[in-house]
């Protein structure tokens, strides 16, 4: 952002403004426009760099010159009424949840919002209108829901499945060493190379992706079923040696019939689509390496690595994803749109707190980075700033994704002991 500054005042009277949203509604622009031409009335302006000798990074009004279609519901009179473009969300002012609690109950409300609308859709009382007056219904992929962090998209899907809704997180951090199908095929692949071993083969009987009942667990207690589990991954090393992992993983999941039961059994935040295309991508990935290296013990070596540098193999997209609901990350999310957008957690978005017993404390000003050694109060309040001014520009990129409709949250929340709600920031 400095540099951004630096360059915009050594080229001052040589600026060219997009000053046109080719993205959303009139409606919806005029409403962000509104919002942060009141923000740029602030002193600090809307994003934090307004001072007496002006303000190099100013609010620009936007014009709108987009097509998108407006969204309109059925009244009970059976007319067509435009929705809201932006709508907020606030808790009453005696209500006053810790940041935990806040998540939660956002996400439940989240959920029934979008089940709400889903069900209107269906029934003919909810969808686009084009400027030609065609009439197109809500789908769940014109749907998507901002969040921050994985810790909230998690909690986004719980709720979301309770209710039926089936949904996608598409964040670019999703990556498939940090799953746990990851785990649990580590755990096969180390029974798949010593199955004499019993710890290493019931770790691997007892896997989540096995999907097994409590009574099919207990069982493996037996020393009689055991062995014949021991002949089975024993025939599993002589495929991986001679035909590769790939093959063997195939006739294990054949064998205790995997597909069938993580389709049957989702988790509730994944399908049971999404685990088994994770467990076949990590085969793949396995056969692959396999090519390379010299036996077992050299790929459990290799795989070990991958799982402790999370390496940047991402989960594979499922053709049922391009038909649900989207969870991604704000970051991720620059530069897309999504027709509705919901936004249940912008109150988070927070300068870190500082850490009061580092002794060195790290700080951006406009001639670059820096770091303090002891107590520096000064480089404290510097970086709260820089990184206020920074989640500013985060929550406008937020409320400009959306093409038709964006629902926001507006607190109040609590952070850890304090008793101030957010706003007061």
């Amino acid at each position: 952002m400095f540099s951004y500054l630096a360059a915009r005042e050594a080229t001052q009277g040589r600026h060219y403004t997009l000053d046109a949203n080719y993205r959303s509604t009139p409606a919806l622009v005029a409403a962000v426009n509104y919002v942060f031409e009141r923000a740029d009335r602030q002193p600090s302006g809307a994003f934090g760099h307004k001072t007496d000798e002006g303000n190099p990074l100013p609010f620009i009004r936007v014009n709108a010159r987009g097509k998108a279609r407006q969204l309109k519901q059925r009244n009970e009179a059976g007319e067509w009424q435009p929705c809201p473009a932006l709508t907020g969300w606030a808790l009453p002012r005696d209500t006053l949840l810790a940041a935990g609690h806040f998540v939660q109950q956002m996400a439940d409300h989240t959920a029934e919002a979008i089940t709400s609308s889903l069900n209107a859709a269906v029934a003919g009382d909810l969808a686009f209108f084009d400027a030609g007056g065609e009439m197109t219904a809500l789908r769940p992929q014109d749907i998507a829901i901002l969040v921050s962090t994985g810790d909230q998209a998690a909690v986004l899907q719980q709720s979301l499945n309770r209710r039926g809704i089936k949904s996608v997180y598409l964040s670019d951090r999703h990556r498939l060493f940090a799953t746990e199908e990851a785990a649990d095929f580590h755990r096969w692949l180390l029974a798949i190379a010593e199955p004499q071993r019993q710890d290493r083969l019931r770790a691997a009987l007892g896997s989540s992706s096995f999907a097994r009942h409590w009574g099919e667990l207990d069982a493996v207690r037996n020393d009689v079923r055991l062995d014949e589990d021991t002949s089975r991954f024993m025939a599993y090393q002589r495929i991986a040696r001679h035909q590769g992992i790939l093959a063997a993983v195939y006739q294990l999941m054949h064998d205790y019939h995997i597909p069938a039961r993580l389709l049957a059994a989702p988790l509730p935040d994944r399908s049971g689509e999404r685990r088994l295309t994770n467990l076949l991508h990590l085969a793949d990935w396995a056969q692959n390496e396999q090519a390379q290296l010299a036996g077992l013990d050299a790929l459990l070596q290799r795989y070990a690595q991958a799982v402790s540098d999370n390496e940047a193999e991402h989960e594979l997209r499922l053709e049922q994803d391009e038909h649900l609901v989207r969870i991604i990350t704000i970051h991720s999310a620059k530069g897309l749109q999504y027709p509705v957008v919901y936004l249940p957690f912008l109150p988070l978005i927070r300068p870190k707190e500082a850490n009061k017993n580092s002794t060195a404390t790290p700080w951006r000003t406009s001639t670059g980075r820096g770091m303090s050694l002891g107590e520096f109060p000064e480089a404290i309040a510097a970086e709260h700033e820089a990184q206020m001014t920074e989640s500013v520009r985060l929550i406008y990129v937020a409320l400009t994704r959306a093409e038709s409709a964006c629902t926001l949250a507006l607190g109040p929340v609590k952070f850890g002991a304090g008793k101030q709600p957010n706003q007061h920031e």
